[in-house]
């Protein structure tokens, strides 16, 4: 008797040392996998300083977001797009001016009879994945042409990258698109607006023993531990990290992250924008849910003129029999079920929204 409980102890313990063993190999080979990923990710300094030597093959079929962005000599825009390009990117061909935007080339001095109109946002105003003459200020400017009078002009000027937030988006307006003498600005918010923009941060240091790689992931689950984890540097917000890593990003860069952060952005762009007598218009798809009730309340309480694209979205799905589902919103709205990038027709309702809004304002 006494041999079979000694046995069976035996055994026990054997199971246990057993799952021990496999517990800290998997948390030292997750934790070799971050490392080898977060080399090859973009961090601050790894990323701009390879995009700096990055430069797109005007031949290849497709580059990278690295091959489009230079580090930014203003340390709140981070980094920018690089000037003169003229590559193929997501599948569509991709040119910038000599000031950095995407568009053709232009003057900084503004002709006496041109309305222009600047765009602040990140990748869905840019027009990640679809063609130039396809994006909705390029649209939007399409048709207040047309609508023109008494042989006035509507130039667009589209200031924004992907992966800004609005922070950085007033740094812009702040830094360059003020020197433009624009009429009207145009600022996009989408749902990551509140946090950290990519080729910003350093990822965290995955040798740390104050975070538990297993417990995270177990925590999470594999997507969200990803997303928490490895790619914490595109997090929505602050208040996502912990420990050593967050207080790492607080010091460096809080004020261009989190609720606060926005609000205080806003606050500047009403400031300077009002000083100028420059109307803002406040676009964002939908102000039911966070952050966009906080978002829309926010440019509410600066004076801004809100459009809200929803619903013209919502009116496509009805009135073409369409399923007003994920899978319907997918198929119809975005580049793919993957990506939730607005194709051409997001585009054209993007502007069909803002139209109604803008058009007193131009004429």
């Amino acid at each position: 008797m006494v041999l079979k409980r000694r046995t069976l102890v035996g055994r026990l313990l054997l199971v246990l040392a057993s799952a021990l063993v496999g517990v800290v190999a998997a948390e030292i080979g997750l934790r070799v996998w971050t490392g080898l990923t977060l080399r090859s990710g973009p961090g601050l300094e790894d990323g701009l300083e390879r995009s700096a030597v990055t430069s797109p093959d005007p031949d290849a079929d497709t580059t990278s977001l690295r091959g489009l962005v230079r580090a930014s000599s203003s340390p709140d825009l981070v980094y920018e797009l690089k000037p003169d390009l003229d590559c193929r990117f997501k599948g569509t061909r991709v040119r910038t001016n000599s000031h950095g935007m995407r568009g053709c080339e232009l003057t900084v001095a503004k002709a006496a009879d041109v309305f222009r109109i600047a765009g602040l946002g990140d990748s869905v105003m840019f027009g990640w994945g679809v063609a130039e003459e396809d994006t909705y200020l390029r649209v939007l400017g399409q048709r207040l042409g047309l609508a023109a009078s008494g042989g006035r002009q509507v130039e667009v000027l589209n200031f924004a990258v992907p992966g800004y937030n609005t922070a950085m988006e007033v740094a812009a307006f702040r830094d360059k698109v003020r020197d433009f003498s624009p009429d009207l600005i145009v600022i996009h918010f989408v749902h990551n607006d509140l946090g950290l923009p990519q080729f910003m941060i350093e990822g965290p240091n995955p040798w740390s023993l104050r975070r538990l790689w297993l417990v995270d992931l177990i925590r999470n689950g594999w997507r969200g531990g990803q997303r928490r984890g490895w790619q914490w540097h595109q997090s929505r917000e602050l208040e996502g990290l912990s420990g050593e890593d967050r207080r790492r990003v607080q010091d460096a860069y809080a004020h261009l992250a989190g609720p606060e952060a926005f609000r205080t952005a806003l606050a500047s762009l009403a400031q300077i924008a009002g000083a100028d007598s420059i109307p803002v218009v406040f676009v964002l798809l939908q102000t039911d849910g966070e952050p966009y009730a906080e978002a829309s309340a926010t440019a509410d309480h600066f004076g801004f003129l809100e459009v809200v694209a929803g619903p013209f979205f919502t009116n496509y799905i009805r009135d073409h029999n369409i399923e007003p589902t994920r899978n319907g919103w997918a198929g119809t709205f975005w580049l793919s079920r993957k990506d939730q990038h607005p194709n051409e027709l997001g585009h054209r309702l993007f502007a069909d929204a803002i139209f109604e809004t803008v058009m007193p304002l131009v004429y």
